[in-house]
């Protein structure tokens, strides 16, 4: 709760930021973007050292999830869900990637578009000989 400057960043496009969000209790906050391609200055200012899978924002969840990575060299990239008995829930990334930052949206849902039940459920990303798993919560 309270108010806040966002900022939207995004390798190949220039940064958009919005000042004065003001965000609710118990309220959904939405912001559009309209991102214009061009190469801003975080591209330049901060280069990517390592492959890496960031955590889930935010975590716990509902309805939907942010999994951030940043990939240093071009390899092919695999990003999936699993619940806890360790079966294949969704295949959100598998696609050869260039270097840089990534975001993607999981909205709770499977492979077959149905909604997933609440409950722990682990991200996992292979990169190259990369993989590193994480875990994250879905509260309904």
């Amino acid at each position: 709760v309270g108010t806040y400057t966002v900022r939207a960043a995004k390798n190949g496009y220039l940064s958009v930021v919005n000042q004065n969000v003001i965000v609710n209790a118990n309220g959904v906050t939405t912001l559009n973007f309209t991102m214009v391609p061009g190469v801003g200055n975080d591209d330049q200012v901060v280069p990517i050292v390592a492959t890496e899978l960031n955590g889930n924002y935010p975590n716990p969840f509902n309805p939907e999830t942010t999994i951030s990575y940043a990939i240093k060299d071009r390899a092919n990239v695999r990003l999936e869900i699993f619940n806890t008995k360790g079966q294949l829930v969704r295949t959100l990334v598998n696609q050869e990637q260039a270097t840089g930052r990534y975001s993607i949206v999981w909205n709770g849902r499977d492979n077959d578009n149905n909604s997933v039940s609440s409950g722990m459920y682990f991200y996992r990303m292979n990169a190259g000989s990369y993989v590193s798993t994480r875990k994250m919560l879905l509260m309904q």
